[in-house]
């Protein structure tokens, strides 16, 4: 897999894939993305929840999970 973020000056781009994709079929897309998804400082609101859960226990029980 290739994943490139770049901001392009020109109409014409040039990507250069590994020599492992050569001769197979691939996907291109190209879509704009905002500043926040490529710099996620200048994101203002952001905040982590960190949960730690012992699930030594814990057992599920698939029959349980699909009663209606």
């Amino acid at each position: 897999m290739v994943r490139r973020i770049v901001k392009p000056t020109d109409n014409n781009f040039i990507l250069q894939l590994p020599d492992e994709l050569v001769g197979k079929t691939v996907e291109v897309i190209a879509f704009e993305i905002n500043d926040a998804e490529t710099n996620p400082s200048k994101e203002k609101n952001v905040s982590f929840t960190v949960l730690h859960v012992n699930g030594d226990d814990y057992k599920f029980d698939r029959d349980e999970a699909n009663e209606r």
